[in-house]
């Protein structure tokens, strides 16, 4: 099969139109916060190479794994999700139950105080949930944050601390939707001071335990410790976003000190920043790393085409080789965070070379060529893996 490799960037990217999994490990490195120079009051000021930056801090203005190692550090949910336990407890909200079949009540936290000093409280949550920010179509947040919320009707205060949430239909995922990111929740009265969408989306105001401070875009992302959180103690005085692309260069920063902590590394850099003294640490992560098919394409329209290439790839192999074992081939589109919905005896996709031949010759492959477009490293080894699967087809 004759495929070829060509970088690409966020924007160029094909639509997916059919998918195939494969799991992975974000490898984060670094000294432990002890390391970094202390500021006032014994806090550190942590600076962290990463290779991209969100482009908008709201996360209905962004649908990016960037976003969300940021985002729930300033803006809030009201479920939180424990990744320890994969389980829900109390965050802006800390209680909640269903009213009726299409109806959830939740009581807002009282005590809450935005990164501007204003109170936070149920009109917050209605207003940014409302047709200024979300439930419209001529709101800014709309096309990306309905994909997740899409069965919001409606989101109304009953009392200062109380609010309502009407669904279309009944909803069983609807405790997940509030705990994930499009159910946070940044503060009302900022918005509505913005200037724009775009203004609002690089200075995202909310009640977590960092507020911006200062942004570069595509340059840095600098946030510090919010010291009137309701809650613990934000341990880092500060921690700042530095945009470093080459994998060599964040190596080079982590050992010369110029960074604290760095991230997407591969394995076989590991040895190199052990030997300087530093701490590997990561894993599975609560993504699963797929592999979008463009219909279009005019050996790709076929299906037996795509099957043969998923049936092409040695998962086990990728994770055994490049990513040292740290992670696993999940089976299907789950994860066991899905908790009781996750279906543990669901086989994912297989290896069967031999069977991917037999589809080519069926569908009568001719050896036209496919490109496959990938990124410099957004995630993890992203460049080795597209080069093994490449090989592989």
């Amino acid at each position: 099969m004759r495929v070829a490799r060509c970088k690409t960037d966020q924007a160029s990217r094909s639509r997916p139109r059919r998918s195939r999994s494969l799991a992975f490990a974000v490898l984060l490195v670094g000294a432990g916060l002890g390391t970094a120079p202390a500021a006032a009051g014994g806090r550190p000021d942590i600076t962290v190479a990463v290779t991209q930056l969100t482009a908008h801090l709201d996360p209905m203005g962004a649908n990016a794994n960037v976003n969300e190692r940021v985002s729930e550090n300033v803006v809030e949910n009201l479920i939180r999700y424990d990744f320890e336990t994969s389980t829900v407890k109390p965050g802006l909200a800390t209680s909640w139950r269903m009213v009726d079949h299409h109806t959830m009540e939740l009581k807002i936290r009282e005590g809450v105080v935005c990164h501007n000093g204003e109170d936070f409280n149920a009109e917050d949550v209605a207003y940014m949930f409302g047709p200024a920010r979300y439930n419209g179509e001529d709101a800014p947040g709309f096309e990306l944050a309905k994909q997740f919320l899409g069965t919001f009707e409606s989101v109304e205060t009953t009392d200062s601390h109380t609010v309502r949430i009407t669904t279309s239909l009944p909803d069983a995922l609807l405790v997940n939707r509030l705990a994930g990111w499009m159910g946070q929740v940044p503060c009302a009265d900022a918005f509505k001071a913005a200037a724009s969408w775009e203004a609002w989306g690089q200075a995202v105001v909310g009640t977590g335990p960092y507020k911006v401070a200062e942004v570069s875009p595509g340059e840095f992302h600098r946030f510090e410790a919010f010291d009137g959180y309701w809650g613990e103690k934000a341990p880092a005085a500060s921690f700042t976003l530095k945009v470093v692309p080459e994998m060599a260069a964040r190596v080079a920063g982590l050992i010369s000190g110029e960074f604290d902590i760095i991230t997407e590394i591969t394995t076989d850099q590991f040895k190199t920043i052990k030997d300087g003294g530093f701490e590997v640490a990561g894993g599975p992560t609560r993504n699963v790393r797929m592999l979008p098919f463009d219909t279009r394409h005019p050996a790709l329209r076929d299906p037996r085409v795509r099957r043969a290439m998923s049936l092409a790839i040695d998962r086990q192999l990728l994770v055994d080789t490049l990513f040292d074992g740290l992670t696993r081939v999940p089976n299907g589109l789950q994860m066991k965070a899905f908790g009781d919905m996750y279906i543990k005896d669901f086989k994912g996709a297989s290896f069967a070379p031999e069977a991917a031949k037999g589809l080519l010759k069926e569908a009568g492959y001719d050896g036209t060529e496919i490109s496959f477009r990938y990124r410099q490293d957004y995630y993890t080894g992203e460049v080795a893996t597209s080069q093994a699967l490449q090989q592989m087809w």
